[in-house]
């Protein structure tokens, strides 16, 4: 799914989201009014930065982590419907995604 039609939207609504945060800084004294354009300046830079990654690699990773724990759960629930004891949850890996157990692979192997 692309958001490309989204962009203009996201962007008005984030400059303005960080202009009134910009104006209650400046209203109670933690901004000077001429840091206001430094401010929406720099938060737009970083919105930036998190939109060019959620394209690049960010929703493909989250999609991955769903799947493996759809995989996961499919499992436990399957396991549950049997009558059997359902296998524990992994723990994170070190990059802070779940091991897909090797029951919920769907082989690539042809067979032949």
């Amino acid at each position: 799914m692309t958001y490309d039609a989204l962009k203009p939207y996201l962007a008005a609504f984030v400059r303005h989201l960080l202009t009134v945060a910009a104006g209650v800084l400046a209203a109670h004294g933690y901004m000077n009014s001429s840091g206001v354009e430094q401010f929406v300046g720099f938060g737009m830079t970083c919105a930036g930065l998190a939109w060019s990654w959620w394209q690049k690699s960010g929703h493909a990773a989250v999609a991955a982590d769903i799947a493996n724990l759809r995989a996961i759960l499919a499992a436990r629930a399957a396991a549950a419907r049997a009558g059997t004891s359902a296998p524990a949850l992994p723990p994170l890996q070190p990059g802070g995604t779940v091991p897909v157990p090797p029951q919920a692979v769907p082989s690539t192997s042809k067979a032949g």
